[in-house]
């Protein structure tokens, strides 16, 4: 490959050459260009600007297309160049250097996951040491490389176990030390976890106090709403009112009670008076309910009264 080298597989035989007048229209370019931005465009006028813009602009696209033609002519020995260079050469070593790449990331990933191993375990047995049982090696944020050392590494995970055990020392000084523990054990920041449960304690104080506060207005005012009623009182005794008769209902009789009251009340058959001839005769007509006992003592007293009755 060095004489390969050597040889020079590309070579350039003969740089492209330019020929070129464009330097010489310039000037008559520009004051072209420079008449054509001095006309004022009103309606009288929009037509001759718009011949004058379409005649520039002519131009300009016909030294477009000879730069085109140029530029293709250069480029086409190029582009044959780089197909074949694509055939011998891209697509022989891409695909080398993928592989091997593949393979060497396998093997050092393999290495680094082994080196990660071991850190772990040097981790977990600092956490058992300072007597931790929740820390976890992910919260150590340790970034294994295959550059870094494995001493590097070890000074690193107790480093931090060591500051997570001194943090966990002063928490235990606080008060309401087991619900700082909680927020710390979530975020490992010790001061905001400490400031956090300070301010949910000091909204729950303030919260307490209002409460008090408003219980204790409710009752001077209670107070101050029986004083004045015990006064109004003292100064307007109520007045005594008699208490009404107790009512006594009337004593309940049955038919068959009233019937035997009647009968014994009225004079034997046999006593009566003869009725005079003249006597009133008056007709009455009323709709009597009651048990078939009770309407059996009725007719008979009707019978014995000398009712005439239907």
């Amino acid at each position: 490959m060095e004489e390969a080298n050597e040889k020079r597989l590309i070579i350039v035989k003969q740089l492209p050459e330019f020929e070129e007048h464009l330097h010489l229209i310039k000037e008559e370019a520009e004051k072209r260009v420079a008449d054509a931005m001095q006309m004022v465009v009103s309606e009288e006028t929009v037509k001759t600007v718009k011949k004058v813009r379409a005649e520039l602009n002519s131009e300009f696209n016909a030294l477009e297309q000879s730069r085109i033609a140029a530029k293709k002519a250069v480029m086409e020995p190029y582009e044959k160049l780089e197909a074949i260079y694509k055939t011998c050469v891209t697509d022989v070593y891409g695909p080398a250097n993928e592989q091997l790449g593949s393979k060497i990331a396998d093997v050092e990933n393999g290495l680094k996951e082994a080196k990660k191993e071991k850190i772990k375990s040097y981790f977990e047995e600092c956490c058992v040491a300072a007597n931790i049982d929740w820390l976890k090696y992910e919260q150590a944020e340790i970034t294994v490389t295959l550059s870094a050392s494995e001493k590097s590494l070890k000074e690193k995970a107790k480093s931090f176990v060591s500051r997570i055990s001194s943090e966990i020392g002063l928490i235990e000084t606080q008060e309401h030390a087991d619900e700082i523990m909680v927020e710390y054990k979530q975020t490992l920041l010790l001061a905001d976890s400490i400031r956090l449960i300070q301010r949910r304690y000091e909204a729950l104080q303030k919260e307490k106090e209002k409460k008090e506060r408003i219980a204790a207005e409710k009752a001077l005012k209670a107070a101050a709403a029986a004083k004045v009623s015990a006064e109004c009182a003292e100064q307007n005794p109520p007045q005594a009112n008699p208490a009404p008769p107790a009512f006594k209902p009337p004593k309940e009789t049955t038919v068959q009670q009233r019937m035997d009251a009647s009968v014994e009340m009225a004079p034997p058959a046999a006593q009566k008076e003869p009725v005079p001839s003249n006597r009133e005769i008056l007709q009455l007509t009323f709709t009597v309910r009651g048990t078939r006992t009770e309407l059996r003592a009725l007719k008979q007293f009707l019978t014995e009264g000398g009712y005439d009755f239907e």
